[in-house]
């Protein structure tokens, strides 16, 4: 279950640390752009509902 809520999380690293070293934007740090990315996701696919639906049923 955990692994299936850090994939897409590491597919987001993954690509934007890609993107920024193609662009040769080497001194820009990735996490600047990857965390509100990775916020978004998150809110979109009802993150917070997922978390508690796990932690209630388990």
């Amino acid at each position: 279950m955990a692994f299936v809520l850090l994939l897409p999380f590491l597919v987001i690293d993954i690509v934007v640390a890609n993107i920024l070293v193609g662009l040769g934007m080497y001194m820009v740090s990735p996490v600047l752009i990857s965390l509100p990315l990775k916020l978004a996701v998150f809110v979109l696919a009802d993150g917070w509902l997922v978390l508690c639906k796990g932690i209630v049923m388990s």
